[in-house]
């Protein structure tokens, strides 16, 4: 059994425990060691070493040492092979000194990995973590006891059996119950939010609301293009790496697979939640936070693979809130079954709350999708002048009563109220959407692709205007004429702003509009040309008024709020 990777010091020092605890006045200090230190450079090393390493088949078990550390790598990959593991603890690397078995074990210092090998190929292993100039040590060794024992000092310090601490973990059937304050939201009626009297001034609002606006000041902390083979850099809905052919080691002369050639990959990668909507309607949140973590693969051409998730909740044992965790996860779980995108793995964070309450259920889903051409690969911004812009899916939703502004940021930002059911979520719909928008893309005529999410069709429709960039970070502006105006049943607020589900805005040559609307129609999706790329501005004429933004406002707020924020 070897370890690889940094020595383990005190930093992330029990901090899954830490994820799972009340927060006070107090904690601040005493839970300060909880907070891993990462380095990404040290992360990208142990990847590499790790995958060359996978190519030699001497690998039999391999972990990386996550949540509490040496204790969930080490009993848990005994308990799936049905075997024991010892481990001395004074050949595990440290950086700090007089570390306690149990802070050694408990330790969250990161880039490190847990790796079986078989008996005899030990120097193959030594000479690929030498090669890439990583530290590692010899650490413990498999046994047929189904024991974890654990040495320290020359005692045994912990002798258990690993499945205690795995597969026979007790499973725990907390009491749930139905919020009381679901009693307001679903009463919350359209009549309680005022006629929209400025709209040129919610837009702006609105892309300069934190969870609209541009994460551009988080993402260039850290040099994201580094060895990574960005094709789709952060800013579009999702982002896409390139998995070239030769980036894996090859395979040993004596595999069958030796000589055969690694095919290109492009990976697109997403992460979504509206905790708002989770609040407002646990199940129906975890539904949409599936479900738009899969539209915006579909508009970047990915099909989905695979998710993760992280769900983070207040204290389980209220019943209240152990409602929201159960009923988000429930339809998570039903959005990653008509997705085909299985949880591989995840996270929880249990506890976040303080004195003054819970945070808003949050369980974020990351989900990863296959491009299967370079050709396919989409972005959100619009191309050239003249594009006819589609919008794919209704305008608002005619069975909602809210018209799509229920918890809608709308809602939230320009009126200060987070009430109202959010829009409801059809799984089998959103399916036939994204489908249809990849077989629109594989046809090679969409030339751009949006999702409408948080802020509504308005705020699609300025991303898309604002979102490309050139060279180094140049805005890259195309403005766009939409008329709406043939839809004169929708509040105008509804028509601009409502976050009803299932829409996609789509961008293609003028030549093709026609083709891809009756193609989409065939398909069984919902499409109306709505307007054309070109101009400066950005100008909608809907509810018999005619809006015009200059792009060049609307960029400065969506670029530069959060920066702002943070001086």
């Amino acid at each position: 059994m070897f370890y690889v990777g940094p020595a383990t010091g005190r930093d992330g020092l029990a901090g899954a425990a830490f994820a799972s605890q009340d927060l006070t006045d107090e904690s601040a200090q005493q839970q300060r060691g909880a907070v891993q230190v990462g380095d990404p450079f040290m992360e990208k090393l142990v990847m590499e070493a790790v995958l060359e390493l996978l190519a030699t088949d001497a690998v039999t078990g391999i972990q990386d040492m996550g949540a509490a550390g040496l204790t969930c790598s080490t009993c848990e990959t005994a308990a799936r092979a049905g075997t024991g593991i010892e481990i001395e603890l004074d050949k595990v690397p440290q950086r700090a000194p007089n570390m306690s078995s149990y802070e050694i074990m408990l330790s969250e210092s990161q880039e490190r990995m847990l790796v079986i090998v078989k008996k005899g190929r030990e120097s193959e292993v030594q000479r690929i973590f030498d090669k890439w100039d990583l530290p590692w040590s010899e650490v413990g060794y498999v046994t047929d006891t189904g024991r974890m024992v654990v040495r320290h000092g020359g005692k045994i310090v912990a002798d258990i059996p690993a499945s205690k601490l795995t597969d026979d973990a007790p499973l725990y059937h907390r009491e749930s119950k139905e919020p009381a304050y679901l009693q307001a939201v679903r009463a919350f009626t359209l009549e309680q939010v005022p006629t929209v009297s400025n709209p040129t001034e919610n837009l702006k609002s609105l892309l300069s609301w934190p969870s609209i606006a541009s994460k551009n000041w988080v993402y260039r902390q850290y040099d994201h293009m580094v060895r990574d083979g960005s094709v789709v850099c952060p800013g579009s809905d999702a982002a896409v790496i390139r998995i070239k052919g030769d980036s894996l080691p090859l395979l040993p002369a004596s595999s069958t697979k030796h000589d055969e050639k690694v095919p290109e990959k492009f990976i697109a990668m997403t992460v979504d939640c509206n905790a708002t909507y989770v609040y407002l309607d646990p199940y129906e949140g975890g539904k949409i936070a599936t479900a738009e973590a899969a539209r915006n693969l579909a508009c970047s051409g990915a099909i989905p693979l695979g998710s993760t998730d992280n769900l983070n909740f207040g204290n389980p044992h209220n019943p209240e809130l152990f409602y929201q965790l159960k009923e988000s996860v429930r339809g998570i779980a039903e959005g990653c079954t008509v997705f085909i995108a299985p949880v591989t793995g995840g996270n929880v964070s249990l506890y976040n709350q303080n004195p003054q309450g819970s945070i808003d259920p949050t369980p974020t889903v990351a989900m990863v999708g296959l491009i299967e051409k370079a050709e396919y690969i989409t972005t959100q911004w619009f191309k050239d002048e003249g594009d006819a812009i589609i919008l794919l899916g209704d305008l608002v939703d005619g069975t909602d009563p809210l018209q799509g502004l229920g918890g809608s940021a709308y809602l939230k930002v320009v009126h200060g109220q987070k009430t109202g059911t959010p829009p409801r979520c059809n799984l089998e719909n959103e399916k036939l959407l994204h489908d249809t928008t990849r077989a629109l893309i594989y046809t090679g005529d969409v030339k751009s692709a949006h999702d409408c999410s948080e802020g509504g069709l308005a705020v699609a429709i300025a991303e898309s205007c604002i979102s490309g960039y050139e060279a180094r970070n140049t805005p890259r502006f195309r403005g766009a004429t939409i008329d709406l105006s043939a839809f004169d049943k929708p509040r105008l607020d509804a028509i601009l702003f409502g976050e009803a589900q299932g829409r996609i805005v789509l961008s293609v040559a003028k030549i093709n509009a026609v083709k891809v609307v009756e193609r989409a129609k065939l398909l069984g999706v919902p499409a109306t040309i709505i307007g054309s790329v070109g101009g400066t501005d950005l100008t909608i004429k809907a509810g018999g008024q005619e809006l015009k933004w200059p792009l060049v406002d609307l960029h400065d707020g969506w670029w530069n709020s959060i920066a702002r924020a943070m001086k």
